[in-house]
């Protein structure tokens, strides 16, 4: 069975921003896109230490005319949560891919030490930047995102 993937979960009805589409690409966030949803989604997953769970944290990207959107809300949502329904789920909204950026990183370096599996590259870029989320996400985009 192929992996899921925006393109196959929604078609190319959805305009991706290109930064996500490299975090993707690089393996900073996984395509988490799933039909069910509302709108693709890219974050990271691992297991809770210490329990059977497993946590993530998703940007969802909504379409960007808000008539073409099933929910009418802004258009990028960080949202995290475990595999239990709606367990411990906070949700943040946002309309600048900027802001909502800003969000998604300072959450996956909340919960950096909860999560086990996590991926690899994460702990270099924190390495680099001294755990400041907006200092990790400035470094991405200054030395290695080039549109």
């Amino acid at each position: 069975m192929a992996d899921r993937t925006v393109g196959s979960e929604f078609g190319d009805k959805y305009e991706i921003p290109g930064f996500i589409t490299w975090l993707v690409k690089n393996r900073y966030l996984e395509d988490m896109s799933w039909h069910n949803d509302t709108s693709p989604s890219f974050g990271v997953s691992g297991n809770i230490r210490g329990t059977n769970s497993q946590g993530e944290v998703r940007i969802f990207v909504e379409h960007p005319f808000q008539s073409h959107r099933q929910y009418q809300g802004k258009r990028f949502m960080v949202l995290t949560g475990t595999d239990s329904v709606g367990e411990n789920q906070e949700t943040w909204e946002f309309n600048e891919l900027e802001d909502a950026l800003q969000k998604l990183f300072e959450v996956i370096v909340s919960r950096w030490e909860e999560y086990e599996s996590i991926p690899g590259i994460w702990s270099l870029l924190l390495d680099d930047s001294d755990g400041d989320p907006g200092e990790a996400l400035d470094i991405l985009k200054r030395k290695y995102y080039h549109p």
